[in-house]
């Protein structure tokens, strides 16, 4: 099974988010944390109206980094929970990844089919009991983006396991038809199962008519597909991969024509959103104002309504640009932090993927890491990052990557 693998490398891979944790850990040890060199404090000129000027005896000044300290305090421990997410995963002994793969595909097939239920009978309420006051809830999400964010991630991930098992079919020319006859029959029911439950997803993300999610799902099966085009080693191990993913995403399309699609394509034909772009600029115009370390992490609400350009009342409590947001709350060197870490993580996937033979190594591993190019990409024009759901299960996926592109075993069982 993929149970025995490397962990040497993971205690490295972790330390990168650590130190940013770390960076922000004295806010969460006294009221607020502060800049005594002047020179520094030119970084982040706006501090300099939040609060009084300190002076002590020797005349320095004391600038705030966080203009909110409890809140910073809250989202260390969420990013800690994050990080502890990924240490446990990845550091768990005699982890089965097939079974815990269709685990996590039996959750996302039963969250999508209840949103189609929900979409279809019309329903406002959450399980149709409880009033919600957002009219976009989706399955077990109060908001429909966020189930796309949530369901982009396991798509990819259950199409990697699929392939392995179609892989796994193979049959030689040594087998005794008895034994083909009884591999067939023991892998063709699980295989139609799985494409109807990948099948039920991609709808159901479809008729969530998230844009933000139907792209980044689109982003990452034309990534899961081109790595498989571009390694001569992954064609001819996964070459059945392609034919797969392309013929389950058609009958998911036959599924939709079914449903009716007339309003998801309205919904695509507008893919532009003023309101969005420009809080996105105002966001970016607030971190200019704090450079290099930010307003202080899960500050951007507290602190957006004074750059807030937009008309109306509409209360914003996050960017809808997780990259602008992260920027603004923690700054160049936060943000540089993150960037490093993510550029790491792919780069070591992407190295140890290259270089496997392992068919079901490279099937969820690619998987996997599409399932994060998803999010990453949805993340751009949305806030699903700051959805601790989400962002906890990415912490899993990654995890899950990990694992998986340091196995060593060459088969998996059942």
């Amino acid at each position: 099974s993929l149970c025995h693998y490397h962990q040497e490398s993971s205690t490295s891979l972790v330390q990168i988010p650590t130190i940013y944790t770390v960076w922000y850990y004295p806010c969460t040890r006294r009221k607020s944390l502060f800049i005594r060199n002047p020179k520094l404090a030119t970084w982040n000129p706006a501090t300099r109206t939040l609060q009084p000027e300190t002076r002590t005896p020797q005349s320095s000044i004391r600038f705030p980094i966080s203009i909110y300290p409890y809140a910073t305090k809250i989202e260390f421990f969420l990013i800690l929970a994050y990080i502890g997410m990924f240490f446990l995963v990845t550091n768990t002994p005699g982890i089965r990844l097939d079974r815990i793969i269709l685990v996590i595909m039996s959750v996302g097939f039963l969250i999508s089919f209840l949103g189609i239920l929900q979409k279809f009978t019309g329903t406002s309420k959450i399980y149709w009991l409880i009033d919600s006051p957002n009219a976009s809830l989706f399955g077990s999400f109060i908001n429909r983006n966020h189930f796309a964010g949530y369901i982009g991630m396991v798509i990819p991930l259950s199409f990697g396991l699929l392939i392995t098992r179609f892989e796994s079919m193979a049959f030689h020319k040594t087998m005794s038809w008895r034994s083909i006859l009884a591999k067939f029959e023991s892998r063709l029911l699980g295989n139609i199962l799985m494409v109807f439950a990948i099948m039920t997803m991609v709808s159901a993300l479809f008729i969530s008519l998230s844009r933000g999610g139907i792209l980044s799902l689109m982003v990452s099966i034309i990534v899961f597909v081109a790595f498989i085009s571009l390694s001569r080693r992954a064609r001819s191990i996964v070459g059945k991969g392609r034919k797969v993913t392309i013929t389950t995403l058609l009958l998911a399309f036959v599924f939709l024509m079914w449903l009716g699609v007339g309003s998801i394509l309205e919904r695509l034909s507008n893919l532009s959103s003023p309101s969005r772009h420009e809080v996105t600029q105002n966001t970016i115009s607030m971190a200019e104002d704090f450079p290099l370390f930010g307003t202080g992490l899960g500050t951007f609400q507290y602190h957006f309504p004074k750059y807030k350009t937009l008309e109306g009342q509409l209360y914003w409590d996050h960017a809808h640009n997780d990259y602008a947001e992260l920027l603004s709350d923690s700054g160049l060197i936060g943000f540089l932090i993150v960037a490093c870490g993510i550029i790491f993580f792919i780069w070591q996937t992407l190295v140890r993927w290259w270089k496997s033979k392992d068919p079901y190594v490279m099937g969820i591993t690619l998987g996997g890491f599409c399932g994060i190019i998803a999010i990453l990409s949805h993340s751009i024009a949305d806030f699903n990052l700051h959805i601790p759901a989400n962002a906890l299960f990415l912490s899993f996926i990654l995890g899950l990557t990990w694992i998986a592109v340091n196995a060593k075993s060459t088969q998996m069982e059942e």
